[in-house]
């Protein structure tokens, strides 16, 4: 692959790991109209960023293993992908808001800030040893995912504080 190739595909990873967290996170204050809870978007960061401290130090002891079990190329092109389709299908409940409580949606937040924590991590593993500028282009695609997703929500979907 050519450079560009891999800064594309860097910048890929990020936007597949961030989008539906951007999303999640940017749709905290319908959640908190619909359950009218002053507080739930507080909880929601919180369930989702608080969490993945702990997927990563887990992600510390499991690693080294699975690595030599399976060997680490092949782990690698195992996790990121199933770690976005996992992303995907965690989030897709949560377009229906209606039918879910408040402890519903914030489980959901938990498992969504563990899988994008692990997601991230394993992605910048799998560029990192490709190019020293590769894992910035990771975290550039989590900036354009994350401006997307809010400039979708507040001016496509027009929904915001007015």
């Amino acid at each position: 692959f050519s450079d560009v190739e891999k800064f594309l595909f860097a910048i890929l990873l990020g936007i597949a790991q961030q989008t539906p967290l951007a999303f999640l996170t940017a749709s905290a204050a319908y959640f908190q109209q619909i359950f009218t809870a002053n507080m739930l978007f507080l909880f929601m960061i919180m369930a989702i960023f608080l969490p993945g401290a702990g997927a990563l130090f887990l992600q510390l002891y499991v690693d080294k293993p699975l690595d030599r079990l399976v060997g680490k190329r092949v782990m690698l092109f195992i996790r990121v992908p199933l770690l976005a389709i996992l992303l995907g299908v965690i989030v897709f409940p949560l377009a229906f808001p209606s039918s879910h409580s408040r402890g519903t949606v914030l489980s959901l937040c938990v498992l969504t800030g563990i899988c994008s924590t692990a997601f991230l991590s394993w992605g910048v593993q799998a560029v990192a040893p490709a190019g020293a500028k590769l894992p910035p282009a990771v975290q550039l695609g989590t900036g354009i995912a994350a401006a997307g997703a809010l400039l979708t929500i507040r001016y496509g979907l027009r929904f915001g504080p007015d």
